[in-house]
C-alpha cells in the first residue's frame, strides 16, 4: 500500500493516475473528498491534522511526499516553512513508528545552491538561505531525512515541471494558457531547464517497484522563455508578437514590483525572485544519476508541448 500527499496537485495528481494504471493500492491525504480523484481510498485531514496522519501511514509500505505550499518570492514565511519542513518531517517520523518501509520525498531543484561554476549535480550545497523561504524549508527536510536511518529514503529533485495535469493557474502553466487565449502581453528573457511531469512520475514509481534509495536531479534540456513560447506557439496554432524584454528591464521591473507587491492584497504575477530564478539557472544541470539507476529516459519538449495542448483544449489527459 502506497500513501500519498498532494494528490491534488499538479505532480500528484499525476502520480494518482499513474499508480491507478500501473494496479498499485494507494490511498491520499485531502483537506476535502474531491470527484478529482477517482477510484482511490481519500483520507480527509491535512499535514497539520495528527490523528489524519496516522490514519494515513496506518497499514502502508511507501509514503511519497509531493504536498507543499509554493512560495515564489523572497522573504520568510512562517506557513511555508511549517508546511515544507515541520510538517513533512512530523509525517516522517509517524510513518517510521507505523513501520513505513520506504519515504519518497518530492523536492525541487530549488533546495540547492546554484554553482559558481560547472555543472550542477547532485553534489550542489542545500539552500541556507532562511529568506528563501520555499528554498530553505525543502533544503531543510533533506537535511533531516540525510540523518536519518531505519527506513528507505528516496528524494527527487525534479527542475522546472511542464506537462498535462496541471488545474492551476501558475508558472509554466500560466504561459502556455496565456498564449492559447491570446493573452500573453510580454516574454522575458532568462529561462529553465523544464522537465515532462509524466518523466517524474515514472522515475517515482520506479524508485517504488526497486527500491530505490538516494538522491536524484530530474531534468532535461534548457530552453529560454522565447523558445518554448515559439514552439508552443506553433503546435497550437496560436500566433503570437508580445514585447520582449530585456535582461536590463526584467531587473528595473523586480525593483518596482517588489515596492508595489508590500501593498497588493494578492500575488502579482512576477517578482524578483522568478525574475532571478529565470536569469541564473544557466549552469548546465545534469540528470545522468538518475538515467543509471531510475531508468529515467525524459521525453522530447514537443511531445510535452503537444500533451499540453490537448490538455488546455479539453482536459485530455493520455497515459503513455
Amino acid at each position: 500500500m502506497i500513501a500519498l500527499t498532494g494528490a491534488t496537485g499538479h505532480v500528484g495528481y499525476v502520480l494518482h493516475r499513474y499508480l491507478q494504471k500501473e494496479n498499485f493500492d494507494h490511498k491520499v491525504l485531502v483537506r476535502s473528498k474531491t470527484n478529482r480523484l477517482q477510484g482511490v481510498e481519500q483520507i480527509v485531514g491535512d499535514l497539520t491534522h495528527q490523528h489524519s496522519l496516522q490514519q494515513f501511514v496506518n497499514k502502508v509500505d511507501t509514503v511519497i511526499h509531493s504536498a507543499a505550499v509554493v512560495y515564489p518570492r523572497y522573504g520568510e514565511c512562517q506557513d511555508v516553512y511549517n508546511v515544507n519542513y515541520i510538517c513533512s518531517k512530523n509525517l516522517f517520523d509517524l510513518a517510521k513508528k507505523a513501520g513505513v518501509k520506504h519515504f519518497i520525498f518530492i523536492s525541487s531543484i530549488h533546495s540547492m545552491e546554484v554553482p559558481s561554476d560547472g555543472v550542477f549535480d547532485e553534489s550542489a550545497r542545500l539552500v541556507e538561505d532562511k529568506t528563501i523561504s520555499y528554498d530553505y524549508s525543502k533544503a531543510q527536510m533533506e537535511r533531516y531525512l540525510n540523518q536519518q536511518e531505519g527506513m528507505k529514503i528516496t528524494i527527487l529533485n525534479p527542475t522546472s515541471i511542464i506537462g498535462s495535469g496541471d488545474f492551476y493557474f501558475n508558472g509554466f502553466n500560466q504561459l502556455f494558457r496565456l498564449i492559447h487565449s491570446y493573452k500573453l502581453p510580454m516574454l522575458t528573457q532568462g529561462g529553465f531547464d523544464v522537465v515532462d511531469v509524466k518523466d517524474v512520475v515514472k522515475s517515482c514509481i520506479f524508485a517504488v517497484r526497486n527500491e530505490v534509495e538516494g538522491k536524484y536531479i530530474l531534468g532535461n534540456t534548457y530552453y529560454s522563455i522565447p523558445e518554448i513560447a515559439k514552439m508552443y506557439g506553433n503546435i497550437s496554432q496560436k500566433l503570437i508578437t508580445p514585447i520582449e524584454l530585456s535582461t536590463s528591464v526584467m531587473k528595473m521591473l523586480a525593483t518596482f514590483t517588489d515596492f508595489v507587491d508590500k501593498f497588493s492584497k494578492s500575488p502579482l504575477p512576477t517578482n524578483s525572485y522568478s525574475i532571478n530564478t529565470l536569469l541564473e539557472l544557466k549552469n548546465p544541470i545534469s540528470h545522468q544519476k538518475a538515467v543509471n539507476n531510475l531508468d529515467f529516459n525524459p521525453k522530447v519538449i514537443h511531445n510535452s508541448l503537444q500533451d499540453i495542448h490537448k490538455w488546455i483544449e479539453n482536459e485530455e489527459f493520455i497515459i503513455d
